[in-house]
């Protein structure tokens, strides 16, 4: 897949991305308000403690992953959350798309000091952490 681009989006990607993310939700756990998410997402632009990157294939939204960076209970400093990561399942290369979007979180939290990332699964959806 060498046109797949990853990077953290902008507000020209808020519908395609709340879309994005109501496809998400309702695949996993319940429905899904595509405007509130759109105000979220317009907000988070705003916030340094919400990192949200989305993969390209194709000029194509393919693939997102949220991370929340709080103040650590069990460390000193901060940590991240896994909030969210979803790759359609259209996705011609799901392993690379996976992959990269993780890629592109572990930099920046290398770049902001960061050295844990915790994140939650349900069970139907564990394999996705032994990649």
């Amino acid at each position: 897949m060498n046109d797949l681009k990853v990077r953290p989006y902008k507000k020209s990607d808020i519908p395609p991305l709340a879309e994005l993310y109501v496809t998400a939700w309702e695949y996993f756990i319940q429905e899904a308000d595509r405007e509130r998410i759109a105000e979220l997402l317009h907000d988070y632009l705003e916030l340094d403690y919400k990192y949200i990157v989305i993969a390209l294939h194709r000029e194509e939204m393919v693939a997102l992953a949220e991370v929340t960076i709080a103040d650590s209970f069990r460390y000193a400093g901060y940590e991240a959350r896994m909030e969210l990561l979803y790759v359609k399942n259209t996705v011609e290369d799901y392993y690379q798309v996976h992959s990269s979007l993780m890629d592109a979180i572990f930099l920046k939290l290398r770049e902001m000091g960061i050295e844990y990332l915790r994140t939650d699964t349900t069970l139907e959806n564990a394999e996705v952490l032994f990649i």
